[in-house]
């Protein structure tokens, strides 16, 4: 597990620069008062221009200028705009960045709202640091991203539920008002220009609720990721800053942070745009999945090929906020392009009205927490900017039955682990990839019964590529009677991506069983 250190254990200190890998983690998590003191006000984290310039000893880590390409090369805002709706419906948007490029100067107008990208694990070439897995990278291994309001030209802040001005005091500009009601909806369009980085994108986490996803030229450099979301709650600060998430040891963390560590619930938005290679594989590029009141996430996935295949999602959180105990909400999106080139169903059968109810979509909470029961409903691209599956799970309880640690517990910080969801473990299936000649030979076979009392086949398609859901088809080949297993000859070059669906004969219709992909051998 690696873990994005900040001077103070995480802190953000003004001006310094000294925690720039904190700022996708926990760039909130500056100073946080004990219970019952005055409002988190310190809530200060570095702007756009300082994380643009080049590292000096002083600074924790390296910034835009010290990563390839330098700050000419990184993600750029294109469009943010954010909209609150009041409960009658009245609403009100301001515009904050229209047609952006990477030499857009932030906003100095107090109360605007504004995006900050921050290089995350990038060594600081000022100390002399060198590449070492587990502490710093050449390359930024992720991208965080803040949401955050300007105090004062070159000042800004995170609590939307109590922002304040450089001086500390209450501010009241532009669209906070609003925005810190909590009767009010908060929503965020926001498009990123991958610039230079896009080709290496995985997976994103964010804190909020997502209500629209896109990312165009997937698996190109300039891949644009546009996301809507509506603002929610988070903690101040956090306890798990690991990716992937280990689990909150409020012990630990509270050895951290020297103001001591007491997170509240607090208004913000902050996520991690993931370019890490390792485990993940580029199908899921455009995978998103978010949280409310967790620290952050971590998504991992059993390569193509695997005996047995399946994402599995983690949040990470405190047993108690403020007092009380702590209920999270997990979301995902899962887009149409990763379920046909990971899963193997075609993208008819994913768009079908039964696919929902697959072993392919059962989601397990694989930690031994309560939860809600997981509900999947679908997106359209004219709705929700691209076709997909949107999983929402709610009621989540941070189980710490399971967490190692040593240093006192507190009876309101409960050390928890992180709450695993499991997606597409449930599929039985397996294929056996030979090369016969000029053709790929597959052997497949699957665990189900249905295939004793209903007639089965095997349809076998290739994928152009794992961003688009266009795939030929090779061959559909029926089963051996009262078996769900068969054998094909189809030409797939090596490194191709050939997917295997099951289907079994019901009531005159052919149903989706199991599906998975392979590469060509």
């Amino acid at each position: 597990m690696e873990r994005l250190p900040g001077a103070d254990g995480g802190h953000v200190r003004k001006k310094a620069i000294v925690a720039v890998v904190t700022l996708l983690v926990g760039p909130v998590a500056a100073m946080t008062p004990k219970a019952g003191a005055a409002p988190w006000t310190n809530d200060g984290t570095n702007s756009q221009t300082e994380l643009d310039g080049t590292a000096t000893a002083q600074t924790w880590a390296g910034l835009w200028g010290d990563a390839p390409g330098g700050t000419a090369g990184r993600p750029y805002v294109t469009n943010l705009s954010v909209t609150v709706t009041k409960p009658d419906g009245t609403a009100q948007t301001a515009t904050y960045v229209t047609n952006g490029t990477v030499s857009t100067a932030p906003s100095s107008t107090a109360g605007d709202i504004t995006a900050i990208l921050s290089p995350t694990n990038v060594c600081n070439k000022a100390k002399g640091e060198t590449e070492q897995p587990g502490r710093c990278y050449n390359s930024p291994n992720r991208i965080g991203l803040a949401i955050a309001y300007v105090k004062a030209q070159g000042n800004v802040g995170q609590n939307f539920s109590s922002p304040t001005n450089s001086s500390g005091q209450p501010l009241s500009a532009g669209l906070l008002d609003l925005i810190k009601d909590p009767a009010n909806t908060t929503v965020i369009d926001l498009s990123i220009n991958m610039n230079t980085w896009g080709d290496k994108l995985r997976w994103t986490w964010l804190n909020g609720e997502p209500l629209g996803w896109s990312v165009s030229n997937m698996g190109s450099k300039d891949a644009v990721v546009r996301a809507k979301f509506k603002l929610t709650t988070g903690p101040s600060q956090m306890c798990d800053s690991g990716v992937p998430v280990n689990g909150c040891d409020p012990a630990q963390a509270a050895r951290m942070y020297s103001s001591g560590f007491n997170p509240t619930k607090v208004l913000k938005s902050e996520g991690i745009l993931s370019l890490d290679q390792t485990g993940v594989d580029s199908v899921f590029n455009g995978v998103l999945f978010a949280s409310k009141n967790a620290d952050l996430g971590s998504l991992s996935a059993q390569p193509i090929g695997s005996p047995t295949l399946g994402l599995t999602y983690a949040v990470s959180g405190m047993s108690e906020l403020d007092g009380q105990p702590n209920v999270a909400t997990f979301w995902a999106f899962v887009p149409d392009s990763a379920l046909v080139n990971y899963f193997g169903a075609t993208a008819e059968t994913v768009a079908s009205e039964a696919f929902p109810a697959s072993d392919a979509m059962k989601v397990v909470r694989a930690d031994g927490g309560t939860s809600s029961a997981p509900t999947w409903n679908r997106w359209s691209t004219d709705a929700n900017l691209t076709n997909g599956y949107f999983l929402t799970v709610t009621d989540i309880k941070f189980d710490g039955s399971a967490v190692s640690g040593q240093g006192v517990r507190g009876a309101a910080q409960t050390a928890t682990k992180p709450a695993k969801f499991s997606l597409g473990s449930k599929l039985r299936n397996r294929v056996n990839v030979a090369k016969s000649g000029a053709r790929q030979r597959l052997s497949v076979y699957a665990t189900t019964t249905v295939c004793k009392k209903s007639s089965c086949r095997w349809v076998v398609s290739s994928s152009s590529s794992k961003f688009s859901t266009a795939t030929k088809r090779l061959a559909t080949v029926a089963t051996r009677k009262g078996t769900a297993n068969a054998t094909a000859l189809v030409k797939a070059t090596k490194g191709t991506l050939v997917s295997v669906m099951l289907q079994a004969r019901v009531k005159g219709k052919w149903q989706y069983v199991t599906s998975r992909t392979v590469e060509g051998k």
